[in-house]
This record gives C-alpha cells, sequence and structure tokens, in this order.
C-alpha cells in the first residue's frame, strides 16, 4: 500500500495517494510509519484537521494497545503539519490577501453647503479642502 500511495503522488493525484494512506493507517493503527504517512499526505493537502486526527487515532491506539506514548518522529510528523498552512475549503476560493483598513478620502468637491457644517461645528479650521 506503501508504494501504491507513492506511485499516486508520483503521478501528481495526492487525493488518492492521501486515501490509500488512511487505508493503511486503518489497517494497523499502531503501524507508527503508516501514521507518519498518512500525516504527512495530509500536511501536504493543507488538512490539518485531518493529520491532527491521524495523529490522535495512532496516539490513542498506542497508549491502548501498549501504553507507550508516540514516537518523536511522529510527534515532529504531527508538529510539521500542524505548523503548515491550512489549505481552503473545497469548492471556496482562498481568502483574499488582508488590505489596509484605512481607505483613501473623498474630496468634498462641490459640497458647499456640507463643507459650511463642517466648518461650523469642527474646533480644527479647514485646511484646504
Amino acid at each position: 500500500m506503501r508504494d501504491l500511495a507513492e506511485a499516486h503522488a508520483e503521478r501528481g493525484d495526492a487525493d488518492a495517494a492521501r486515501r490509500i494512506a488512511e487505508q493503511r493507517a486503518r489497517a494497523d493503527l499502531l503501524d507508527e510509519p503508516a501514521a507518519i504517512d498518512l500525516i504527512r499526505r495530509c500536511a501536504a493537502l493543507g488538512d490539518r484537521a485531518a493529520a491532527r486526527r491521524a495523529f490522535d487515532a495512532h496516539a490513542d491506539a498506542l497508549q491502548d494497545e501498549l501504553g507507550a506514548d508516540p514516537s518523536p518522529a511522529a510527534r515532529a510528523a504531527v508538529a510539521a503539519a500542524l505548523a503548515a498552512p491550512a489549505a481552503a475549503p473545497e469548492g471556496e476560493p482562498p481568502p483574499p490577501p488582508p488590505r489596509s483598513l484605512t481607505t483613501p478620502g473623498t474630496p468634498f468637491v462641490g459640497r458647499d453647503r456640507e463643507r459650511a457644517l463642517v466648518s461650523e461645528r469642527s474646533p480644527i479650521p479647514p485646511a484646504g479642502c
């Protein structure tokens, strides 16, 4: 299954590679290389939540069956996955980049009445409106 997942990944089908890795990891939750492979494939797709679930399933199985904790390699794989950028939900475009909160002002040209009102109410004299 590892080789099949790798073949899909090499062909550019990351989703198929992930599905194969999920099957492999579910077949034996104690299989650390399978868990790490799945965690990394989830991270490559930007799915941090799935990477975390894969790690948690592996850690729970280790604790339940052997009374053991995940290895440093498994912990490092999930830490790297959680640090990776998240993917946009399927079917949705990525969010736009953040923009400045300030907006350029608009000129008060031709608004004599409004300019006069502002001048009357403002403690600061208008500067070349």
